[in-house]
């Protein structure tokens, strides 16, 4: 049986989150941004489409306990993470300083 890690009410100060839940936000989050600019590599792939299911997804927010601040949880580190990888791949790229269109 599953143990259930956070005892968690709206109105409730979030969660500690612990550090192994930090190190393993890390690691998605690149691997994520990498994916996407892996998989928009090819020019001839006009239209890029991913829906991200978070199985794991905890509350939104916890506190860091490296430093007491708010910290998002998984399912708002995703949408971060795959919107900087959109931004990545859809700059034009820069030569003499001027935009290619």
């Amino acid at each position: 049986m599953a143990k259930k890690e956070h005892h968690w009410h709206i109105g409730d100060e979030p969660p500690k989150i612990e550090l192994h839940s930090l190190a393993k936000h890390r690691v998605y989050e690149e691997y994520l941004t990498h994916y996407i600019q892996v998989l928009n590599a090819n020019p001839r792939i006009p239209k890029f489409r991913l829906t991200l299911i978070d199985g794991f997804a905890g509350g939104g927010v916890y506190i860091n306990p490296q430093d007491n601040s708010l910290y998002p949880g998984s399912p708002l580190r995703l949408i971060k993470a795959a919107e900087a990888a959109s931004a990545a791949i859809n700059v034009k790229p820069l030569v003499s300083g001027q935009i290619i269109k």
